[in-house]
This record gives C-alpha cells, structure tokens and sequence, in this order.
C-alpha cells in the first residue's frame, strides 16, 4: 500500500512539472512570437508610409514609475520615423527622487493635467506612462505594435493633422508654414493657437536607488521636451509666422534636439497640425577643426 501511494506521489509531481514545462515553453513562445510580430510591424509600415499627415505620439512619463522604462524603449524605438513626431514629456506631480532633478519641464505637468481637465472632461486618470496619439486618443502601451495599432485607430476616427513645415531665417529666427484648415477647426471654432516645443534627442542618467537599496536604476531618456511657448494664433488660412527663438534658453538650443510645432485650440487638446525640424547632425571632427579654425581668426 505504502509503495503504491509513494508511486502515485511521483506519477502527480512528474505530471505537475511536465505541465509547468509546458506552460512555460508556451509562454516564452508566445513572447518570442509577440517580439518577431513587433520587429516585422516596425520593419513594414507601408501603411504609415502611405499617409500624407503626421502622427505626434507624446508618452507621459516620470522618473518614479515602475513601467516608464518600458514606455521610454518604445518611444525610442518609434522615434525615427519620418512620420511620427515623438515627444518625451516628464511630468512631476507622482513625486521627485530624492536629491534628483528631473530632465523634462514644467510645462508638461501643465499639459498632461489640460488634456485631463479640458480633453477628456476629468473622466482620465493622471498616470504614467500615458501614451497620446494627436491629443486625442490616450492609452497604455508594452509593445511597439501596440501604438502602431492606436495609430491606425486615430485616423479612422479623427481627420488627420495636417503638416506644419520650417525656414531657418537666422540663427535666432525661424519661420513656419501654417496650413489651409478650415476643414480642421475644432470644437470652439477656428482661433487655435501655434505652440513650438524644443525637444533633446536623448539623455541617460543615474538615478539615486531607493530607501534601503544600493543599486542607482539607469535610464534612457527619448525627444526629452524642454520648453514649450505659446508663439501666435492660427484661423484656418494658410500663412507663415515668424518666431523669436531668444525664447529659449541658449544651454537648451546648444543641446542636439529639434524643433516641434503644434496648433491646438488650446495647450492640451486636439492637435489640427504639425511639424517637425530636427537639428542637423554635426560631424565631431567637423565641429572641431572649424572651432580650430575660429581660434586661429
């Protein structure tokens, strides 16, 4: 009796590691599958390509939340695209790190609470991370595909941006083309304002571990926004605007970034139009040899 119950214990404990084994193949199989369907969708995007309008994805993010990291990878990831303007906008109202300063910028604690307040009518939680595609459609996301699949969701349902384009005047004065809109008016009628936003490309820092941990978290910021002005109106007809870059800061504009510019009604509602104008990338050894050169003069 005794030697057919222990056989039994066995025969159970053999069955139940059998199935955790195979549970756990299908698990892993179904994340390396989810992987390849992520690295196919980012390779082909025909469909993106196709669209003759930009797609600005802003990722509410902080310093002391546990899934930004995730949400920061997938805004790097998704960066490049010659259609899609990705903003990194830190927020600070879910608590600093001790003796951290975060790298964003006020302006968007500001923003993420009017899309909360004025877009959504109070009805969204203020979390992070908090994906928004055009001001409009908000949601969390794990995985590249996911945001491309918001991205299809938002032009079924909403007519799309149209473009905001730039002209360096000279070094402090820039000039956007804003578009013909009336089919785009808004809501409260067709005064919308203009803002730019000046962005970093990136930034990895150290972040001081937590109470009773020894580890420091490394992050990688991505299109970090630093300021954010509000810089003339717009009324559905085509015209250009001059804009003062004195504005912002001379430590920010030195930075390699870009520029960003949005009409919205107001800060925090549905984008009509965008652009975006990254900042030319400088050859090192270019830069050095002119700064060689200036010293010489």
């Amino acid at each position: 009796m005794a030697m057919t119950s222990i056989r039994k214990w066995f025969f159970a404990f053999f069955l139940l590691l059998s199935v955790l084994s195979t549970l756990g193949f299908m698990g892993n199989e179904a994340f390396a599958r989810r992987d390849e369907e992520e690295r196919a969708l980012i390779e082909d995007l025909a469909w993106l390509d196709k669209l003759d309008h930009p797609v600005v994805v802003e990722l509410f993010t902080s310093t002391d939340c546990p899934g930004c990291g995730v949400a920061d990878s997938i805004l790097f990831k998704i960066r490049d695209h010659p259609k899609i303007i990705a903003l990194g906008c830190h927020v600070n109202y879910f608590g600093a790190v001790a003796g951290f300063k975060d790298p964003g910028s006020e302006e968007c604690t500001h923003r993420q609470w009017f899309y909360h307040t004025y877009r959504w009518d109070g009805e969204a939680e203020l979390v992070t991370p908090q994906f928004v595609t055009n001001g409009d459609l908000k949601f969390r996301a794990l995985y590249a595909y996911e945001i491309f699949n918001k991205i299809k969701i938002t032009y079924e349902r909403r007519r799309a941006p149209e473009w905001i384009y730039f002209e360096d005047i000279d070094e402090d004065h820039m000039r956007l083309y804003l578009p013909a809109g009336d089919h785009l008016v808004g809501r409260y009628g067709k005064s919308h304002g203009v803002w730019l936003i000046r962005y970093v490309d990136s930034d990895v820092l150290k972040i001081p571990p937590p109470e009773g941990s020894d580890t420091p978290k490394i992050v990688r910021y991505t299109n970090i926004v630093k300021r954010m002005y509000h810089v003339g109106r717009w009324y559905g007809d085509p015209r250009t605007l001059d804009v003062d870059l004195t504005h912002f800061d001379d430590s920010i504009r030195r930075q390699q970034g870009g520029w960003v510019a949005l009409i919205q009604h107001m800060n925090g509602d549905l984008i009509v139009a965008a652009g975006k104008k990254p900042d030319k990338k400088t050859d090192p050894r270019e830069k050095a040899a002119r700064e060689q050169k200036l010293d010489k003069e």
